[in-house]
């Protein structure tokens, strides 16, 4: 044990995150919390602050073990904001909503006897072909590395040990590499049981690919949003080029049995010759059974989509907005235009009453400069002939130093405007039931 206590001291006198393989060695809530008084009276008071993600877990597992629920939830509260993408801070998170509900709720969120079938079905590639999840980055924290050789690629990407480990976690009902408080389908007790669904037939399915792979490879973009980058980004051609090597040579031949695909979460389709590449080949992929675009929409084509008929009939389309009024959107959506953005939305919205996008959704990430126009959004979408409005919460991609992203996360109880928020919350265009929340902090 006093190994243990020494190696979580140097962690929180240097301000150093606990892995989360470290957490579960040291027995998780229950064994920080025997621990942390020693652990606190050894550390360096000036580094018990709310982005010290090692103090956070020892003194939030200490108030839980002594039954203070309030007092836990409200240090999380503030400090998740700080550690938004940390796996110990979501296992923290959900312990606490764990011990606040009732037995009966305990079982409906319990992951013990949970399936989740993204990690045997999902491939997310991000960042030059680099690097892989199995779920989308704020939810699955365990990369999946891109092997250096290259008759190992494809093992590496799909079946890797890093891949059979995350699926493992699931099996045994740890969820050890998940998110458990950026996730939905954990946050919201959405997971089916294992005893409904046919586990041997979704491994064996498995091992010969991905049914749904999200192509994020190039992050290029026409845009630099605030809640994105810091600067515009766009790859030169002799990048693209490589891309696109990549691409037909390692990536193809694994997509036998792809249903589902995505292009791009990372940056604008119509902005990268490459993932533009990559459509024109899945739109020609018979297995496919719905291929989602995702974009910003200034750059829709509506001449190139006339032309891929075989993403007619298929093709859903999500359109990131993140504002209902021009001066908003120019704060938030760095580089855009809001009345050609108006038109592009309005075309969109024709393929849809064409029918060949079959599903139309418009996109908000909340902050503090654009929560007000939450329900004149919702509107908008009536307007464009939208099927869904889906909003979320800024995470801190960047990231932005500490008190900027404060100043941003509105939903944070200490906020000053959050009993302004809330009541945005109220609104009774937010009861649509076009209106999707992603993030359970929005909730009311």
């Amino acid at each position: 044990m006093q190994q243990r206590i020494e190696k979580i001291v140097l962690a929180i006198n240097g301000k150093e995150p606990l892995p989360v393989e470290f957490f579960y060695e040291c027995g998780k809530i229950n064994g920080l919390a025997e621990m942390a008084r020693e652990i606190l009276e050894k550390c360096d008071q000036a580094c018990l602050t709310l982005d010290n993600q090692a103090y956070i877990a020892v003194k939030t597992s200490r108030l839980l073990a002594e039954n203070l629920l309030a007092e836990a939830s409200e240090l999380l509260q503030n400090a998740a904001p700080l550690n938004s993408l940390d796996l110990v801070i979501g296992e923290l998170i959900y312990a606490v909503a764990q011990k606040r509900r009732s037995p009966e709720e305990r079982k409906k969120f319990s992951l013990e006897d949970k399936f989740c079938m993204d990690p045997f079905y999902s491939l997310f590639i991000y960042d030059s072909f680099e690097y892989a999840r199995t779920c989308c980055t704020p939810r699955m924290r365990l990369p999946i590395l891109r092997s250096k050789a290259v008759e190992q690629r494809e093992k590496n990407i799909w079946n890797s040990p890093g891949a059979e480990l995350i699926r493992k976690t699931i099996l045994d009902g740890s969820y050890m590499y998940c998110h458990k408080g950026n996730c939905p389908k954990i946050a919201f007790g959405s997971l089916p049981e294992k005893n409904a669904v046919d586990i041997q037939k979704i491994v064996d399915t498995s091992a010969h690919g991905p049914g749904s792979v999200t192509f994020s490879f190039d992050n290029s973009c026409n845009l630099w949003c605030v809640s994105c980058r810091n600067e515009l980004e766009v790859q030169p051609a002799p990048v693209q080029q490589e891309y696109i090597r990549i691409f037909d040579s390692e990536i193809a031949p694994m997509l036998q049995n792809l249903e589902l695909a995505r292009l791009s979460t990372r940056g604008d389709l119509f902005a990268s010759p490459s993932m533009l590449h990559a459509l024109r080949m899945l739109s020609e992929t018979s297995s496919l059974k719905a291929i989602w675009l995702m974009t910003n929409g200034l750059l829709f084509d509506s001449g190139l989509f006339t032309e891929l008929a075989g993403l007619h009939g298929r093709a859903k389309i999500q359109v990131s907005v993140d504002a209902a009024k021009a001066d908003t959107y120019s704060i938030v959506r760095r580089g855009g235009d809001f009345e050609k953005l108006k038109g592009k939305l309005h075309e969109i919205g024709e393929f849809r009453r064409k029918n060949w996008i079959t599903h139309y959704r418009l996109a908000f990430v909340v902050q503090s400069v654009n929560y007000r126009e939450m329900p004149d959004f919702v509107r908008l979408t009536e307007e464009i002939g939208a099927d869904l409005v889906s909003f979320s919460i800024m995470l801190n991609h960047i990231p932005m130093p500490n008190e900027e992203y404060r100043k941003r996360a509105v939903w944070l109880p200490e906020h000053p405007e959050n009993d302004a928020f809330k009541t945005v919350l109220k609104d009774p265009a937010m009861r649509n039931p076009k209106v999707l929340l992603i993030s359970s902090e929005l909730v009311p």
